[in-house]
Formats: structure tokens, sequence, C-alpha cells
């Protein structure tokens, strides 16, 4: 069953608008369609909500459990033309998990914007007590090729030892690529991986070259 929320509607000059008030949830939500013109936005701005807070889970079994005191903060926007068949949205917040999930809590902070073609994310950045990570980069959605730069700051395993890494995207005449230059794990480092990733219509080929500098291979 979901808690009750505070909508207010409204319609004039064939604008229709919906809200949802910061004074029951800290959440705030406003919806709008221009009729006239056939352009739509949604607007979202939250401060620590809780979004699973919203549902009472009679059974404590339900795995929706295991995401409960999930937060999200920040603010996101989307916006739709339909005479122009144009879509835009943006964000910049940052959600944390809470501690169903069975692990640390994880925080994850990212700024992005983009549209039905491309994708723009200006950071991410994910932290915990056994990870830490950073990407920035972009992203063709219609040919599916990304670009940017990944880093695996540290990611801790079960044995102790620490796995980081940096990874480079970059696209091809068609598909892309990821290049690390070098992996270290634990006392060891491996260098110069890279993997090629190339769609056809009805198929992926992927081509892997390993170059080990290190003589540790």
């Amino acid at each position: 069953s979901a808690k009750p929320l505070q909508i207010v509607c409204d319609y004039s000059n064939k604008i229709f608008n919906a809200q949802i008030l910061q004074n029951t949830v800290p959440l705030y939500l406003n919806a709008n369609y221009n009729l006239e013109e056939n352009k739509a936005l949604f607007l979202l701005e939250a401060d620590d909500f809780e979004p699973f807070s919203l549902i009472k889970l009679k059974d404590k079994k339900d795995s929706l459990n295991k995401f409960l005191g999930t937060k999200l903060s920040g603010k996101y926007e989307v916006s739709y033309s339909g005479e122009e068949s144009k879509l835009n949205y943006s964000g910049k917040g940052g959600i944390s998990t809470g501690k169903n999930l069975g692990i640390d809590t994880l925080n994850a902070n990212f700024s992005f914007l983009g549209n039905q073609d491309f994708i723009d994310v200006n950071y991410l950045n994910v932290r915990s007590d056994f990870v830490s990570a950073d990407f920035e980069g972009n992203c063709n959605l219609k040919t599916l090729q990304p670009e940017g730069s990944f880093f695996l700051n540290y990611f801790k395993l079960k044995n102790g030892n620490e796995l980081t890494l940096e990874m480079y995207l970059d696209h091809l005449d068609k598909g892309f690529m990821c290049f690390i230059p070098q992996i270290n794990l634990g006392e060891q480092f491996f260098t110069a991986l890279q993997l090629d990733i190339i769609p056809h219509q009805n198929s992926i080929d992927y081509v892997m070259s390993v170059y080990d500098y290190s003589n540790q291979m």
C-alpha cells in the first residue's frame, strides 16, 4: 500500500499543471502540459527524499525491503516538444543507499544533461568504504558509442587486496574501444589492455589486445 501525498492540480489557458508539495514529504514535483503548443515539462527537486518510504510493505521478505533507506537529492528536469519531437533532460544531485542491501552505505553524486540522441555526464562519483570510482564522459545514444574516462580509485576485495585501474573510452568508425593503461591488484600490476567492441546487425565482435610490459602475466 502507498502513503497519501498532497497533490494540487489546476487547468487554465490550455495548460494543465500538477504539483506535489513539500509539506508532506521532502519532495517538490511539478508537471505541466501545454495543450496548444504540445509541450510538457517535468521538474523534480528532492532533499534526502526516501522514495520507498511512500510504500508500506506487508511482507518483510519482499525484495523491495532491501532498498529501504535509499535517499535521493538534487534537481531534475525533463522537457518534451511534441511538434518538434524533441526530448531534453538534466539532473544534478545524489543517491545514497541504506544498509538493507547488505553492503556498506554507498553514495553517488552526479551531474548530467542530454536529449534523445546524446547524453553528457559531467561527473559521476561513487564513494563507499569498499569502493571509490569516478567517471566523466558522454555517449551517442543512436550509435551507442561512449567516450570518456573512468577511474577506479580502489575496490577492496575480500582477501584484503585492492584493485585500481584507469579506463579510457573512445569511439571508433564503428563501435568503440576501452583502453586500460595499467591495472593494479595488490602488489601486482598489469599493463596495456585494449578491448574493441564492434556491433553488427545481428552480432557483436569483441577484440581484446593485451600488452604486459610488467612481465607479470
